[in-house]
This record gives C-alpha cells, structure tokens and sequence, in this order.
C-alpha cells in the first residue's frame, strides 16, 4: 500500500498529477512554437484582435490597422499607445490608422470601469519568429520556466498580506483592488477569455492552456494538506524522522484533518469570490 511504500515512490506517487501538468505545458508550448514561431516580448502597433460591441469596434477599428498616432502624437510601440488610451481619461480619442496602405481617422471614447484605467478594446498583434523542431525542445522548457516565474509571482501577490487587502477591496468594493487584468480568474472568466479569442489566434488558446496547466501544478504543490504538496510534505517529513530516529514513524493523519478543512475552506471560499467576480464582469 501507499503507506508502507518508500519514500520515494510515495514521492512518485503523490507528484505524479503535477508532473503531468508541467509537462501538458511544456507540450503545448513546443506546439506553439513549431507550428507558429515564438513570440517575442516587443510588441507591434498593428491589431490583433478588436472586442466586439467595444469603443473601438463601434468606431470602426479592425483586426490588422495598424494605429499611426493618437491626438496627433506618433505612435511608435504599444507601450505609448496604451498610455495614451489611459490618460485620455475617458475622453474621445481621434486615432489615425493606416488601412490598405490609406489612413483613416476613426474617433472611439475610451470606457473606464470603476477602478479601472480606460481601454477601448483592443490588443495588439506580436512579432513572431520561425523556430525549427530541434530548437523548440530547449525553448520549451525556458518558456515553461518563465510561465513559472510569472505564477509564482502572481501567487505572491494575491497571497501575501498586502495582496489579501487588495483582494478583498476587489470583492466589495472594486476600489483600490486588483484590476480586471491582474486578479484570479474562475473557470467563467477562462471560458470567458478564451471565447473572445478569435479563431486565427489558436496559439494563444494552446498558451493560455499551457499557463492554466502550470498554475494547477504549483497550486497542487503547496505544502499544505489536502493538496498534492501536502502528501508529499508529510512523506518527506516520514522518510527524514525514521531516519534519524532509526526507526520507522507515521505521522497520523487525523490530527491533520483540521488543516486540511481549513485548506478547503479557504480554497471553496478563494473559488466563489472568484466566480462572483467574473460574473459580475460580464
């Protein structure tokens, strides 16, 4: 059985589920990049995609215009045209954009949620680069690490104190809280976001994909009861105390049976605010 196992195919065992997910991830990034080319960090002027019933559709902007100045002012990266969008405080824009080589001058009025900076509804097309089979193994894995990196970080921030704070304003009263771009979403809002993704931009399906898969392996992984992380810390903890002791101990699982009830509170109730916010979004 499980409990008279070693401690390393309990380890094997309990870690079986997270090295699953990491490595869906890792599968579906490789896709990404052999049968699109990978996409690097600078983005372009041009529109990949425009939310529909948005200011910017209902201004006529469309998918592939390429955005040449705002207010008169030259755009030259994405990074200029967002702070254009959001110091315009709401206010009408006139966007000039170049169309089959004319340019147009279309005039949106940015939206501005409550707690949120204003946007017209639209993102922005990357530059991609050819990568061949063999370079996309290594590459794979990067990209999986960097999706890391990017989880961890974005766990720290909703987790720690400060980030509990912000979250609660969130759910009340959406002052001073997360934005809609930096909260946790609920399987809503990824339904959500993936059906505004429009059918030439597949890739970023798989990605967001890959994304959700690494966040469930590192979520699982918390040293925490009932989580995956929770097995496979009390199976450390055994392998280590029956060693030193010289001895075989077992920890007794009933006395972590109020952790965990807290761990599943918490996690039921961290899921329903989740959801409410997505639904209150849409």
């Amino acid at each position: 059985t499980y409990r008279q196992a070693s401690t390393g195919k309990r380890l094997i065992t309990v870690l079986a589920g997270i090295i699953v997910n990491l490595l869906l991830a890792i599968v579906l990034i490789f896709a990404v990049l052999v049968f699109h080319g990978a996409v690097p960090a600078e983005l372009t002027t041009s529109l990949s995609s425009v939310v529909p019933d948005s200011p910017a559709a209902d201004a006529g902007l469309r998918v592939n215009d390429r955005i040449v100045s705002i207010n008169g002012v030259p755009m030259k990266s994405w990074d200029a045209i967002g702070r254009a969008i959001r110091a315009s405080d709401g206010r009408q824009l006139q966007i000039v954009v170049e169309r089959g080589g004319s340019r147009l001058t279309l005039t949106p009025t940015p939206e501005r949620e409550q707690g949120a900076p204003a946007r017209i509804g639209v993102s922005p097309s990357y530059r991609t680069e050819h990568v061949g089979v063999l370079a996309a193994i290594p590459k794979s894995f990067t990209t999986a690490g960097s999706l890391v990196d990017n989880t961890v970080d974005s766990l720290g921030k909703v987790f720690s104190a400060s980030g509990i704070e912000r979250y609660g304003k969130t759910v009340t009263s959406a002052k001073g809280g997360f934005s809609d771009a930096e909260r946790p979403r609920s399987v809503i809002g990824i339904v959500a976001d993936g059906d505004s993704i429009v059918s030439g931009e597949w890739w970023i399906l798989l990605f967001l994909l890959a994304a959700i898969n690494v966040f469930v392996a590192l979520f699982n992984l918390l040293p925490l009861p009932p989580l995956d992380g929770g097995h496979a810390a009390v199976a450390i903890y055994e392998g280590i105390a029956s060693k030193v002791r010289g001895r075989r101990v077992r920890v007794d699982y009933q006395k972590l049976m109020p952790v965990a009830a807290v761990v599943v509170i918490v996690i039921v109730m961290f899921g329903l605010s989740t959801i409410y916010l997505d639904i209150r979004n849409l």
